[in-house]
């Protein structure tokens, strides 16, 4: 047996309220056809003063809308009186039969049909105007208020019945009262009504537009039918409704509505007195032939004994068996019954050889193919699917942790709160970790926003599958399913918002320890996770941190202090510094603040502090990262910082021990050197580079660098391979971080006379040895060449001794200039080749 098909047609508002000053439509609701109402106010099809069917003057906008009709209050021209004018949406209109027939009725309990017919391609239906509202407005109301209600009620459905109409929308909203007073109550709203063939008791129908469900007794949902009792069952809800403000059923979809009916009866207040509910529980009967009426109810008001229909004594009866097979294998004739069984018998087995889920469509086609769907996707986790089948079969089933049971995620939650013993977190984590958890919550809780809070739950079974604290996962879980729960720092001291950190700190500094434990163990991040999921910001914020600072967790801490209480001042010592010029004068204080300074930087306790308190974002953080990331010492590094930290602060001061360096003539064949001095005639820590400008030829320096402390530079010059008399010059800058200085240098290439006398001597002996070792060598192998001098030499060396001197001098004078020739060409080309 299939209820498919006739859940489609019904309206999960109910029908239309059809008349001014009771109600209307409440914003945001939605139509029979899945439309807003509040569009329809919107797109009025009369106007102001409008007159339809020539008869009935429109008051003004539409008093109250629908997914059928509009309302107008209008006037009569004829009576002068005020009616109701319901106009329906093209296409709908009522049984103009039943109209028609309750137009020639008069009785003081049912509202009086005036008028009917077409306007603008448009059925209307007019009214008599009820001031008094609807008894919805009244819930909930106390047994003392029944009789009259109860009395004008079946007055009314005992005529109707009479002209063979089944009203079949019973129910607060649709009973009105004509007065002010609300002492005279009518029954209204004929929209979808039925009409009895004469002679008959029982008529099926397809009519289900604006069907209100939960108001619908079970025969019509098995089998379409309708009759007289339709509408005492309908009163049997509508007294529930009245008593308690509410709905007996805690789902009005149809589907959840019906499979309910078929196990059980509708639950009737048990604050009522045993009257009261007798009255109820009479009307609510789901055997029609067994249901109250208006002879029941008549009895019951007077006292009298209660009989059935076949003039029998009335009992109570429970649901009947409708014809649904028992479950062969445990003998369940209800869903409830066989979720409970389930352990009787192979349940795993029937489950994947699809055999429940045949039998489970005989109560609810959805539900079966909702058990179908078990055995196509838990095939590999088959004691899972079980588990899902239980809770489909019956929500109202504890979930068992540890031998207790739980009915909601509040009373896991103060479960979670109480510190639960390891057997039973135990117990936790295995529901957690084997995905039981999301199935319980997903089949049978009723709550808000349960998308995601499966899509948390999730989370954490993910994320904790392989991780080895699975106690985490259990804190974790607390604050996904109570995010109201404070977290503990210590004993007696706790937080809602993490916010509330500094303040405790301040209150309670020793707490640190335990901040820092529940920090690096994780349990602050998942606190926000669960708590604060809006805050992906902060939580990812942490999660980068806990794992970057791991080795130094009063860093960590300290980012997190930082990170919800900007205006927390940098630790330096016993001092504070609450702005990063503060903190560069503490630095800058001394030798021993300096040194502690260049730890701060290193381990990064700087650029934390500026990073997270938002003072190094944009370029500030690129250029932070130059300074910190170049290959320079770490004092180096510090000077820069500390310009970065305070702008104003002075900047070291170079300063040389000689303006100007003139070496004054060098030889061409040779070389000078001269030294001075760099030193920091400022604060602070001076760096920079030392190098020649220009080409530099001829000259050279030993320090390319200075780091800190004076450091003494030794320039050379060079004469060699350059023109006799030329000057060269260049200079050599220092650029430092604090500033630049330029030192002139030079020197003029001069000849090296000393040295070329000394040489042409030294060249003019070695020639003149040479020459006389050959002689010797000539005069004792020949001594007769030896001898041999031409007579005009001799006469001349004899009579001219100044001659021979000159010629002497003559040969020193070109051996020393072939000896400088050979050696000045060979110098140039060296320098030539060196700077191609």
């Amino acid at each position: 047996m299939s209820n498919e098909g006739f859940t489609d047609h019904f309206s999960p508002s109910g029908g239309t309220d059809a008349f001014p000053g009771q109600g209307g439509s409440s914003a945001g609701a939605t139509d029979a056809f899945g439309q807003s109402q509040d569009e329809y106010r919107h797109d009025h099809a009369l106007g102001e003063d409008e007159v339809v069917d020539n008869r009935f003057v429109v008051q003004g906008p539409p008093i109250a809308a629908g997914g059928e009709a509009e309302i107008y209050r209008c006037i009569d021209q004829e009576t002068q009186e005020t009616v109701a004018l319901k106009l329906y949406r093209i296409a709908l209109q009522p049984k103009a039969s039943i109209l028609e027939k309750l137009r020639n009725v008069s009785h003081p309990n049912l509202i009086r049909v005036i008028s009917f017919g077409v306007w603008q391609d448009k059925f209307y239906e007019v009214t008599e105007y009820c001031e008094g509202g609807t008894l919805a407005d009244s819930q909930p109301l106390a047994e003392s208020d029944l009789l009259p209600i109860l009395s004008a009620i079946i007055g009314g459905l005992a005529h109707l019945h009479l002209q063979g109409i089944i009203h079949r929308d019973i129910k607060p909203e649709n009973l009105y009262f004509r007065d002010r007073d609300r002492k005279d109550l009518v029954i209204a709203d004929y929209g979808i009504s039925s009409l009895l063939p004469d002679g008959k008791q029982v008529w099926k129908t397809g009519t289900y537009k604006s069907l209100t469900p939960s108001f619908a007794p079970l025969e019509f949902f098995i089998k379409n039918e309708v009759s007289f009792k339709y509408d005492y069952y309908s009163l049997g809800i509508t007294l529930i409704h009245i008593f308690t403000g509410k709905s007996p059923f805690p789902d009005q979809d149809p589907r959840v509505i019906f499979a309910f009916l078929l196990q059980e009866h509708v639950p009737v207040p048990s604050h009522l007195s045993q009257h009261v509910q007798r009255l109820i529980t009479g009307l609510i009967q789901h055997d029609p032939e067994n249901r109250w009426g208006q002879k029941q109810i008549e009895q019951w008001s007077s006292g009298q004994q209660i009989l059935a229909d076949a003039g029998m004594p009335w009992e109570d009866k429970p649901p009947r068996d409708r014809g649904i097979p028992a479950y062969k294998a445990c003998g369940a004739r209800t869903l409830k019954e066989l979720a409970a069984l389930l352990g009787t018998f192979d349940a795993v087995g029937h489950l994947f050889d699809g055999y429940i889920d045949p039998w489970v469509n005989w109560f609810d086609s959805d539900l079966a193919q909702k058990i179908k769907k078990i055995t196509d996707n838990y095939g590999n986790r088959k004691e899972l699917g079980l588990f899902r089948l239980t809770y489909l079969l019956d929500p109202a089933l504890p979930l068992e942790i540890n031998k207790r049971k739980f009915h909601t995620i509040e009373e896991i939650a103060s479960l979670l709160q109480s510190k639960p013993d390891k057997s039973t977190r135990n117990a936790l984590s295995d529901i957690i970790m084997g995905e039981f958890l999301e199935c319980w919550i997903e089949v049978t809780q009723p709550v808000e926003g349960k998308q995601t809070l499966l899509r948390a739950v999730e989370s954490i079974r993910t994320r904790f599958h392989d991780h080895p604290d699975k106690d985490l996962a259990i804190f974790a879980l607390l604050y996904i399913l109570a995010p109201q729960a404070p977290l503990t720092l210590r004993k007696d001291i706790s937080i809602s918002r993490p916010e509330e950190i500094e303040g405790a700190v301040s209150r309670h500094p020793d707490i640190l320890i335990a901040l820092r434990t529940l920090l690096f163990s994780g349990h602050f991040e998942e606190w926000l996770r669960g708590a604060f999921q809006d805050r992906q910001g902060d939580i990812a914020f942490i999660e980068h941190f806990r794992s970057a600072h791991k080795n130094d967790q009063d860093l960590g801490v300290w980012m997190l202090r930082w990170h919800f209480a900007p205006s927390l001042p940098f630790p330096f010592g016993k001092e504070h510094a609450a702005a990063p010029k503060d903190l560069a004068r503490l630095i800058d204080k001394d030798e021993a603040s300096t040194r502690k300074g260049i730890s701060l930087m290193q381990k990064g306790w700087i650029r934390a502090w500026l990073e997270t308190t938002g003072m190094l974002d944009g370029e500030k953080g690129k250029k932070f990262s130059a300074i910190t990331s170049s290959g320079r010492n770490a004092q180096s590094q510090l000077e820069s910082m500390l310009h970065f930290l305070d702008p104003g602060l002075p900047w070291p001061k170079p300063a040389a021990s000689r303006q100007n360096i003139d070496f004054g003539e060098i030889s061409y064949e040779s070389s000078k050197t001269e030294r001075f001095t760099i030193k920091n005639a400022g604060r602070g820590y001076l760096t920079g580079s030392i190098k020649l400008t220009g080409k530099g030829h001829g000259f050279a320096i030993d320090k390319s660098s200075i780091e800190g402390g004076p450091v003494t530079i030794t320039v050379s010059a060079n004469g060699h391979g350059f023109q006799i008399g030329t000057r060269r010059q260049t200079e050599i800058m220092v650029q430092t971080d604090g500033g630049t200085l330029t030192i002139p240098v030079h020197y003029l290439v001069s000849l090296p006379i000393k040295r070329m006398l000394i040489r042409s001597l030294i060249c003019g002996a070695v020639g003149g040895l040479i020459f006389g070792t050959f002689r010797k060598l000539v005069s004792l192998s020949a001594p007769e060449y030896a001898a041999v001098i031409p007579p005009f030499a001799r006469d001349i060396a004899f009579q001219h001794p100044a001659i021979v001197i000159l010629g002497f001098f003559f040969s020193l004078a070109v051996g020393g200039s072939l000896y400088y020739a050979i050696r000045m060409n060979i110098a140039k080309y060296s320098i030539r080749k060196r700077h191609v």
